[in-house]
């Protein structure tokens, strides 16, 4: 089944079809085809983040995570990265695995159904709108 459409689910970012495939842990990163070696040869680490409700996220994407627009992430505008990373219990994991999971399948996207779920669902809970530009399908 891996790589083949999902009914009619597609990606809120690109509009292509969402695939059932195998991805990594990371909340922000999973769905990118390049990120299964660095995972598979133990190149990150991994952390569960309180205030984005316990996900687990690599060390890679956890340091470049403040770079995004928070609307993007479904935050108001003004909200601190840094006052939430510094605020947010921070766990260090070692309960990561690939999966099985619903992912999109282009290879210019590859955003996983798992982290655009949780976008959406802390944009209704924050009474953020999405971007348009970033979740056109959304």
């Amino acid at each position: 089944m891996e790589n083949q459409p999902t009914s009619d689910v597609i990606c809120g970012q690109c509009g292509e079809p969402i695939v059932m495939r195998e991805v990594t842990p990371c909340l922000d990163c999973g769905g990118l085809q390049g990120e299964m070696a660095e995972f598979k040869n133990g190149k990150r680490t991994f952390f569960k983040v309180g205030f984005l409700n316990n996900e687990i996220v690599c060390d890679f994407c956890l340091a470049d995570i403040s770079h995004y627009d928070p609307p993007y992430y479904g935050f108001p505008q003004g909200f601190s990265w840094a006052q939430a990373l510094k605020d947010s219990p921070l766990s260090k994991t070692e309960e990561v695995e690939t999966k099985m999971e619903l992912a999109c399948s282009n290879p210019r996207c590859e955003n996983t159904l798992r982290r655009q779920e949780f976008i959406k669902e802390n944009a209704k809970k924050n009474k953020v709108s999405l971007p348009q530009a970033f979740w056109p399908f959304v």
